[in-house]
C-alpha cells in the first residue's frame, strides 16, 4: 500500500528521493531530511505528505515496541491532522504487515477517511496476492467500491470466482459487459473457471448465443481432453446432439489410441452414454447424426479411379 501512496504523488517525489546518497526514489526515504523535503513540494496536498510521514512513524514505532508515548501519537495532534486520516494510514500499514483483521476493522470504521478508487483496487489486489480471498470478498461487500474499467471488472470477477460465487460473478459480468469488452470478460471468466475447477458450475448457467459461441470457441482452442469433455457436456445440456456425436467421434480417435488407461475408460463411458441421448432424436435425424459423426471414406470406385489415373500419368 505504501508504494501505491508514493506513486500517487508522481515522479517529482521519486526524483527528490534519488538526490540523497543511498536514495532509491522509493519508500522508505534515505533520511529524515529526505522525508521533510516532501513538505517543500507545493503541488502535493498536505494530507498526502502527512500520510507518508505517519506511515514512516509507524515503522519507527514498530522498532521500539516498549515505548509507551511515541511521535505517531503526538504528531497528528501537533499538526492538526484529522484522526480519520491516521486511521486510514494505520489500516494500510497493518495490511502491509499481514494483519488483515485489524486492518479491515480500521478501514471499515465510519470515522476513517473515505478510500479513493485507486486505494480500493490496491487493497483488493493486496488481499488476493496474499491468498486472503475471503477477506477480499468481505471488503467488496462492505465497501461496495465503484467499477470504472475493464481491469477492475476482471479483478472483481476473480474475487467472486475465487470464493465460488458463480452466480454473482455471472451477474457482475452482465452488469458491466459492453460490445467492446464482452469477449474479453467472457474469456477471463472461462479461464478463471478452468484454473479453479469451476467449469461444471459454469456449464449450469444460462447462456446467450454470444456467450455460448465464445465458450465453444474457448474450449475448442485447447487440445486438453478435459476441455473437450466439457464441450461435450455443454452440447448435451443444450440438446445439440449432432454436435455432441461428432465431437465424441473425433475424441474417440484420439482417446482409443492413447496409452493412458483412464482416458480410454472415459472414451468407453462416453460411447455407452451417447446412444441413450441419441434415442431422444427422431429416427431420421438420429440416423443422419450417426452418419455425419462417422469418419468420411471415399467410395472404393473413386479410390480405384484415382489410382488408375496416377498409374497413367508420365
Amino acid at each position: 500500500m505504501v508504494d501505491g501512496m508514493v506513486s500517487q504523488l508522481g515522479d517529482q517525489v521519486e526524483k527528490l528521493w534519488r538526490r540523497d546518497e543511498g536514495g532509491t526514489g522509493k519508500y522508505p526515504p534515505a533520511s529524515l531530511h529526505a522525508l521533510l523535503d516532501l513538505y517543500l513540494l507545493e503541488s502535493i496536498e498536505e494530507n498526502y505528505k502527512h500520510a507518508i510521514t505517519i506511515y514512516l512513524l509507524l515503522d519507527i514505532k514498530r522498532s521500539f515496541p516498549n515505548e509507551t508515548e511515541t511521535s505517531v501519537d503526538s504528531f497528528p495532534t501537533a499538526f492538526g491532522i484529522p484522526w480519520g486520516l491516521v486511521r486510514l494510514v494505520e489500516g494500510y500499514w497493518l495490511l502491509d504487515h499481514d494483519d488483515y483483521e485489524d486492518s479491515l476493522a480500521l478501514l471499515f470504521h465510519p470515522a476513517t477517511i473515505k478510500t479513493a478508487s485507486w486505494q480500493h483496487k490496491r487493497i483488493i489486489q493486496s488481499l488476493m496476492y496474499q491468498g486472503e480471498h475471503g477477506q477480499a470478498l468481505r471488503y467488496i461487500q462492505m465497501m461496495n467500491p465503484s467499477v470504472s474499467s475493464s481491469g477492475e471488472v476482471q479483478l472483481f470477477l476473480t474475487v467472486l470466482l475465487s470464493n465460488r460465487c458463480m452466480v454473482e460473478a455471472w451477474g457482475l459480468l452482465h452488469q458491466h459487459a459492453t460490445q467492446v469488452n464482452l469477449e474479453e470478460l467472457l474469456r477471463h471468466v472461462y479461464e478463471t473457471c478452468r484454473e479453479m475447477g469451476l467449469m461444471e458450475d459454469l456449464l449450469k448457467l444460462p447462456f446467450t448465443d454470444t456467450e455460448q459461441e465464445c465458450l465453444e470457441k474457448f474450449l475448442r482452442t485447447s487440445a486438453s481432453v478435459q476441455n473437450q469433455g466439457f464441450l461435450l457436456v455443454h452440447h448435451l445440456q443444450r440438446a445439440n446432439y449432432i454436435a455432441a456425436l461428432e465431437l465424441n467421434q473425433s475424441m474417440n480417435v484420439n482417446l482409443m489410441n492413447d496409452h493412458d488407461p483412464r482416458l480410454r475408460e472415459r472414451a468407453v463411458a462416453s460411447n455407452s452414454a451417447l446412444p441413450q441421448y441419441g434415442k431422444i432424436l427422431p429416427r431420421v435425424q438420429r440416423k443422419l447424426a450417426i452418419e455425419r459423426a462417422k469418419p468420411y471414406h471415399l467410395p472404393a470406385s473413386v479410390v480405384r479411379a484415382d489410382l488408375e489415373l496416377q498409374d497413367h500419368q508420365p
